[in-house]
């Protein structure tokens, strides 16, 4: 491969990546002062059943239990069950002991999605809420929900943040969180929430089990079961006021452990929903050929950035070398030229900026200058290296059910 054809390939990804943020930035524009507009409390909220699979969380399942029987919904409509994915600890024991208000299912282990469809199957209400064992509800997030459901809406999921903010990767994750839920209620207007994720998400039960239920083979159900929703013309609703506060990875290790994960559910949707390429939903126009480009593309920037680095090093060794050679010192000043990568990766940086400076200014965030570098300059380049290393372990089909 030339340079020349390297160099044009490259111009060629920031063109489609300016191309997707800008188309970010205008739908944010047209819609910014109609988004945050609260639904209406219905006059009789319908029946509810929460559900909770959990796996060996006998640390955190007394605290979601205690959480849930306090929150702001009627007691005589909201039903409460767990499903213990046949954890090797204490957690079966702790959930009978909370209430006998909570019913409680011990199952052979075999996953979060089948526990969920285990769940579903137990539930007594047309409505049934999906909740991570490590989460804590506000207290009204369930009734605000629950304002977004109409007739063509099949499900509602809530704003997550951070529960704990006090090492560096859960700052990190705090701030790329807040910018997915704004991104998240962006696409809204559109139809194109393509996540439901686990710490609290609402679905018709009906629906649920007309499309088939939740894919037990998928390590990322959340996303697979958001994407059938939308395949099949249902459509997805985010209520950014019903808060729910999850604990995330706290270092390294566990934080890469969850991203593999998703990387790795993330390549096993993409497969599954290849063949609705460009047909008329928004999983065929949209998701589709966003998931697979975005995919090659990040394999394809890794390339793009050790050739930037090998050619301005080379480059820059050629200089010195000649300015010794010659007994010159050389005049370094800031020359500006009409570089296409430059421009459109100042055009990226200012997007990126802008967003980042929105979502801020929604949350009365205040992060400091040096979280705020390393989630620009490094925080990507892990998030590269883990999407890298779960495509390696996709295609080499090395994989299981692993952490949240």
């Amino acid at each position: 491969m030339t340079l020349e054809l390297i160099d044009f390939a490259s111009i060629s990804v920031l063109l489609l990546v300016s191309y997707i943020s800008i188309f970010y930035l205008i739908l944010w524009l047209e819609n910014k002062n109609k988004l945050f507009k609260r639904g209406k409390t219905p006059r009789s909220l319908p029946g509810l059943s929460v559900i909770i699979p959990a796996y060996n969380e006998g640390q955190n399942i007394k605290r979601i239990l205690s959480n849930l029987l306090s929150v702001t919904y009627s007691k005589e409509k909201l039903e409460i069950i767990v499903v213990d994915d046949g954890s090797t600890d204490h957690t079966y024991e702790v959930a009978k002991s909370v209430s006998s208000r909570i019913r409680v299912f011990k199952k052979k282990h075999s996953g979060k999605a089948a526990s969920i469809n285990f769940g579903i199957m137990k539930a007594k209400n047309d409505f049934v809420a999906i909740v991570d064992a490590d989460s804590i509800l506000s207290k009204n997030a369930l009734v605000n929900s629950m304002k977004y459901f109409d007739d063509d809406v099949s499900s509602v999921t809530a704003r997550i943040l951070v529960m704990k903010q006090k090492t560096i990767f859960e700052k990190w994750q705090d701030i790329e969180f807040k910018v997915v839920a704004l991104s998240r209620k962006v696409l809204e207007g559109i139809n194109l929430i393509f996540a439901t994720p686990g710490p609290l998400s609402i679905y018709r039960k009906d629906v649920l089990k007309k499309i088939g239920m939740f894919d037990e083979k998928n390590l990322t159900e959340d996303v697979e079961i958001a994407w059938r929703l939308l395949k099949n013309g249902y459509k997805i609703r985010m209520a950014y006021d019903a808060l729910v506060y999850s604990y995330y990875p706290e270092n390294f290790s566990r934080w890469w452990s969850q991203r593999i994960r998703w990387n790795i559910g993330g390549f096993q949707t993409i497969r599954k929903y290849l063949h609705c390429t460009f047909k008329n939903h928004p999983v065929g126009t949209f998701l589709i050929p966003m998931g697979v480009l975005g995919s090659f593309f990040s394999l394809f920037s890794v390339l793009i950035l050790f050739y930037i680095l090998a050619k301005f090093s080379s480059i820059a060794f050629i200089f010195l070398s000649n300015s010794l050679m010659l007994h010159y010192i050389p005049d370094i000043t800031l020359t500006i030229l009409p570089d296409l990568f430059a421009f459109y990766g100042a055009v990226l940086f200012f997007i990126a900026i802008y967003f980042l400076y929105v979502t801020l200014r929604q949350y009365h965030s205040n992060p400091s200058i040096f979280t705020l570098l390393l989630f620009f300059f490094v925080y990507p380049f892990l998030s590269l290296a883990s999407f890298i290393y779960g495509a390696n372990k996709y295609f080499r089909r090395e994989y299981s059910w692993g952490t949240k």
